[in-house]
């Protein structure tokens, strides 16, 4: 390929966009900056075959160079840790790899940049689903579901001083808190706790578990957990848009009050804000996003019932709400260069939409809107209007400049009703892989 090549068409009405008009080129020269380019591409398969390059993701992890991507095929991992490095981990078509124990992600320099794609994180062991810390970059979550291990408030993220994290089109599950034969049951996993951490969420779903069902073992040991809370956030900043947050419900107690009570747990918060350690009172800006406390569990017969969460629970700093429309974009990725995918966009019917593209890495985000704003602005592709059934259809190919392996983008849909204002609505990350992979 001579350049970085955009096209978007109709099913039958095909219209590619060329690198011919200078003021296009101009327009995407910053999208094919080779400084933002991966290094090389490296193919991970559980099970071995041509073209493979590593069996499991940790070995690919210590072996390739920083900025590299690791295209991940379906198959079930062991957990991984990435420390001081920029990489991209992304699922490879239909395929969702199953990293079954903990992804720990520490010490990236400012500029870089960590993103995983398309991945599901299920923590079997003790611990958090995602530990990140010290993370002076950027890190992008993207369609993925992550869970937190078994025990005692094992978060499904874990953030500690992260400049800028990003989640989009992903669920996030605190960690099961499971039976307790203590003498103090167990609190759920909160989804998120983050602290002295930047974090950002786009049609997102986050979601504290319930706390531990209470033991009748031993008299008046038989107490329900606290639900865990969705999101805790200590210190920092939290941009919500088009996402949900859910506190866990509170465990049953077990007994009577003739054998030993067991009494309910209580519901837990949906977002709490307290002070950090570093960055003192936090500031929480929710675009379209409800939070929503836990329920208190069932208590043992005749026994004390429990109390429901609160849905906002301010120990210390603020948060703002907003109510913006928005139209929803989902995307088939990763795409092979050359080759066309759909996009799909849900919005209200006549509505003019628009798609804004973007290097991901270099992408931030308004704290009112949530949109994504870049150094230099982002190019528009206006694609159509949403039909009367409310759901458009295109196809997209995005190329990659000369000599790269892989490019990443974020796709931002753009919609509003003709010569009227046009709305940000969700995104999605587009990952490029040369066809070799």
């Amino acid at each position: 390929m001579q350049g970085c090549v955009v096209g978007l068409e109709e099913p039958l009405s095909p219209m590619e966009i060329n690198m011919k008009p200078s003021a296009l080129l101009i327009l995407l020269t910053f999208l094919c900056a080779p400084q933002l380019q991966a290094q090389q591409v490296w193919v991970v398969d559980d099970n071995f075959s041509p073209g493979v390059d590593f069996l499991d993701i940790q070995s690919a992890v210590d072996n390739v160079a920083d900025g590299d991507t690791l295209l991940l095929r379906d198959g079930t991992y062991a957990g991984f840790i990435i420390d001081a490095k920029s990489l991209t981990l992304v699922a490879d078509g239909n395929g969702t790899p199953d990293v079954q124990g903990g992804i720990v992600l520490s010490n990236l320099a400012v500029g870089g940049h960590l993103r995983l794609t398309g991945l599901t994180v299920s923590n079997l062991q003790i611990g958090d689903g995602l530990q990140a810390s010290n993370l002076l970059g950027s890190l992008l979550v993207d369609t993925c579901n992550i869970t937190g291990g078994h025990g005692v408030d094992y978060a499904g993220v874990a953030l500690t001083d992260c400049a800028s994290v990003t989640f989009m089109a992903s669920t996030v599950l605190g960690g099961l808190a499971g039976n307790s034969n203590l003498p103090t049951a167990l609190e759920g996993g909160a989804g998120i706790r983050a602290t002295d951490s930047n974090l950002y969420l786009l049609q997102t779903t986050v979601t504290g578990e319930a706390g531990s069902t209470g033991t009748s073992q031993v008299a008046s040991v038989g107490d329900g957990g606290l639900g865990g809370v969705g999101l805790l956030l200590q210190g920092g900043f939290l941009g919500c848009q088009t996402s949900s947050v859910t506190a866990g419900r509170g465990g049953d107690g077990i007994g009577s009050i003739v054998a030993g009570c067991g009494d309910a747990g209580n519901g837990g918060d949906g977002l709490r804000l307290d002070v950090g350690i570093s960055t003192g009172a936090p500031t929480a800006e929710l675009n379209s996003t409800p939070t929503m406390a836990g329920v208190a569990g069932n208590p043992g017969t005749q026994c004390a019932p429990g109390v429901d969460g609160s849905n906002n629970d301010i120990l210390a700093g603020i948060i703002q709400t907003y109510a913006t429309p928005g139209s929803d974009l989902q995307i088939t990725r990763p795409f092979r260069d050359g080759q066309f995918g759909f996009v799909t966009v849900l919005g209200n019917p006549g509505d003019v939409v628009q798609i804004a593209v973007s290097n991901s890495s270099q992408t931030a985000w308004d704290p009112l809107t949530m949109a994504p704003s870049v150094p230099q602005s982002p190019t528009l592709y206006s694609i159509g209007v949403i039909p009367a059934w409310g759901v458009l259809n295109r196809a997209v190919k995005l190329g990659l400049s000369g000599g790269s392996l892989a490019q990443h983008y974020v796709l931002q849909v753009m919609s509003g009703p003709s010569g009227g204002t046009m709305t940000p609505g969700t995104s999605a990350v587009l990952s490029v892989i040369d066809t070799r992979y």
